[in-house]
């Protein structure tokens, strides 16, 4: 009888040979996928993926000369040298913040909101479709000082009408918000409406693909001059002069004023914080 092969045991010895050959392999794997990464790119920081556990990887590349006489030759060479993982998502090449992406739901902002409702129709001053940025959305802090902020702008606006009626100069009758003509009054509440929403948009700046989108303020601030102007033309049908009130406002600033992430060529996310006072003029230069 023919016996079997002999086997014998694997010792140690063989064990760990056989795992550093396999440790080689991967290595030799990734160092492979590494280096082609960068290949085609230039040297700075690069994203590879975009959504959460994406990376944030940095090229470092040169030039690299070999051979010598007329075989000499350089060669353009990147690798990579550094790396980040990101929590959210990489843009531009780096691991994005909070304050650099839109968030998804608002923690403490709903349709029972009194100055910034979200919800669609009659009632809403917000589409329930609107997002602003990440950090604000997820933290009810930052969304209470914002509605806050929009709130007491609104009743500065509100207050500002009543000064220019009760400030006209027509006659020497003092007058004070009580006395306004029924018109008047209408035009001033259409006025605050409008404003409202220009307001919350401003103070919960709009983002759209992790960018600032301000597709609902800026037509909003248009709507309020053009309101502005109603209010005037009808003080002014009313013999009233009003007319020291300015209705040129300045809407891409001022949309821009509470936006993050803006570009830098924009150069408005260098500017100070303008408060709505500064910007008015003895009471008459609107916002």
């Amino acid at each position: 009888l023919c016996c079997a092969p002999a086997t014998f045991p694997e010792t140690n010895e063989r064990s760990m040979l056989r795992l550093l050959v396999l440790l080689g392999v991967a290595l030799a794997l990734v160092s492979i996928a590494e280096a082609g990464f960068c290949d085609s790119l230039s040297n700075g920081w690069h994203c590879d993926g975009t959504g959460p556990g994406s990376y944030s990887k940095y090229c470092s590349c040169r030039y690299v000369t070999s051979g010598s006489g007329s075989k000499k030759k350089s060669e353009w060479e990147c690798d990579k040298t550094q790396e980040e993982t990101c929590a959210l998502k990489c843009l531009n090449g780096r691991c994005a913040t909070a304050d650099q992406v839109c968030g998804t739901s608002w923690v403490a902002l709903t349709h029972n909101n009194p100055t910034c409702p979200v919800q669609n129709g009659a009632g809403g001053v917000l589409p329930l479709s609107y997002k602003t940025w990440k950090n604000v959305m997820d933290s009810a802090t930052m969304t209470g000082a914002s509605v806050a902020g929009a709130q007491s702008d609104v009743e500065w606006f509100y207050n500002l009408l009543d000064s220019l009626y009760e400030q006209s100069t027509t006659s020497n009758v003092t007058r004070n918000a009580t006395m306004m003509p029924m018109a008047l009054k209408a035009e001033r509440n259409r006025c605050d409406s409008t404003y409202k929403q220009f307001s919350c948009a401003r103070n919960l700046p709009q983002c759209s693909a992790d960018k600032p989108a301000n597709t609902l303020c800026l037509p909003a601030c248009e709507q309020v001059s053009s309101c502005i102007k109603s209010f005037v033309d009808t003080c002014d049908s009313l013999a009233l002069n009003c007319t020291n009130f300015t209705t040129v406002r300045q809407c891409t600033t001022l949309c821009n004023e509470f936006q993050s992430n803006l570009p830098a060529s924009s150069g408005v996310a260098l500017m100070p914080t303008i408060s709505l006072a500064l910007l008015t003029i003895v009471g008459f230069l609107a916002l």
